[in-house]
Formats: C-alpha cells, sequence, structure tokens
C-alpha cells in the first residue's frame, strides 16, 4: 500500500445484506379477491450515499492517442471502503469517473498517475496511490486499438483545501498509427472544471 494524505487501513470483512419482499396474497375462494387487481410487487431500495454528479458531454477532450470523457465526480468523501480494507482521511476525497478511448489503431497506456486535481489555490495533486489500491484501480491500463475502458479515479487533499478542476492528460506515443492521431499531445493538460453540485463540505471523523 501507498501512503495516503493523513489516511489509516484497518482490516473489513464482507457482510450480508438480505433484501425481503412482502406480498400480500388474498385469501382462497374469495369473490372478490377473484377481482381484485394483482399485488403491487414494487421493491423499495434502501438509498446508498452515492451522488456522483455528471459532466457536460462537451467536456470530452482528444489528447494524444487518447479520448478522454469525464463522466461524473463526487468530492468531500472522508472514508473508502473496498473488498479487503477500509481506509479514512482527515481531508477529502474526490472521486473522478472517467472514459478512456483509444482513438488510434495501434496499442496505448493511460497513465493514470500523470493526472491531477487542482484545489482553489493553485496546488495540483496526483491520484492518492492508497485510495486507487484500496479500489483496485489499474495505475497503467493498456488500451487496444479502438477500445475504451471507464475508471475511476481518486484525489486527497488536506484539511481546508477546496478542489476545483481536474486536468487530464492522454499519451505521448509517438508509435501511434500517424494517419488516426487527430491531437498533438498537450503536456500542460486539459483542465476540466468540477461542477459545483458535486463539491461537498466534509465532515470529520477524527
Amino acid at each position: 500500500m501507498f501512503g495516503g494524505n493523513g489516511a489509516r487501513t484497518r482490516a473489513r470483512f464482507g457482510g450480508l445484506v438480505v433484501l425481503i419482499i412482502t406480498v400480500s396474497l388474498p385469501a382462497c375462494g374469495s369473490s372478490a379477491a377473484k377481482s381484485r387487481p394483482p399485488a403491487d410487487l414494487t421493491v423499495h431500495i434502501p438509498r446508498t450515499d452515492a451522488r456522483d454528479v455528471p459532466f457536460s458531454p462537451q467536456a470530452s477532450t482528444i489528447d494524444g492517442n487518447l479520448r478522454l470523457t469525464p463522466l461524473a465526480a463526487e468530492c468531500g468523501l472522508t472514508y473508502l471502503i473496498g473488498t479487503h480494507a477500509e481506509i479514512d482521511f482527515k481531508g477529502q476525497l474526490c472521486r473522478l469517473r472517467l472514459t478512456v478511448e483509444n482513438v488510434d489503431n495501434s496499442f496505448h497506456r493511460f497513465d493514470t498517475t500523470a493526472q491531477r486535481l487542482l484545489d482553489t489555490t493553485g496546488k495540483a495533486v496526483a491520484p492518492d496511490g492508497q485510495a486507487m489500491d484500496v479500489k483496485r484501480q489499474d495505475r497503467e491500463p493498456l488500451i487496444g486499438a479502438g477500445d475504451a475502458l471507464v475508471l475511476s479515479l481518486y484525489f486527497a487533499l488536506a484539511p481546508h483545501h477546496v478542489p476545483a478542476a481536474f486536468v487530464l492528460r492522454g499519451d505521448n506515443d509517438p508509435s501511434g498509427v500517424g494517419t488516426s492521431v487527430t491531437a498533438p499531445h498537450r503536456p500542460q493538460g486539459v483542465a476540466v472544471p468540477i461542477p459545483r453540485r458535486a463539491l461537498y463540505t466534509p465532515k470529520p471523523i477524527f
């Protein structure tokens, strides 16, 4: 595990969630029951804490051989739960759901560690290694020709820092087939403002 921003990790064991559906059945032999409409089988699913806010489709951009399309973001997270561990943060986490499409006719890699989160002071942070490990996200996935993948990036901010934008970078792989590369690589990246509705004031947990 990589060290996180004020993070601590503890073991976690899986739980069991049981969903019970109760259906009222009419009494046998009742003539009124025969004319009664079917029982309501609506299942009420408990709410989750997911608050992802979608981006505008115009946020999509091509950098090098890769098309980067931000799908949704959520900030203000103070903990993560993985398959074998939990992690708590003194500050907050921002999660970015992102589609990465290879627009070239050969293999290319997407470097998650090259992506950044900017706060309102201009400070940039890379994805948090420990959070990425807990959520089992590949650091540098290989994408086939014309293929796309969806992944999550987790960024940790120190207390009292306010997130402002994500800075996305494609690749600068010269092995691409030149006729299919549609955009030059931009080393400075492409800034994508975070929707205001995705910003939440984190509740300190320790």
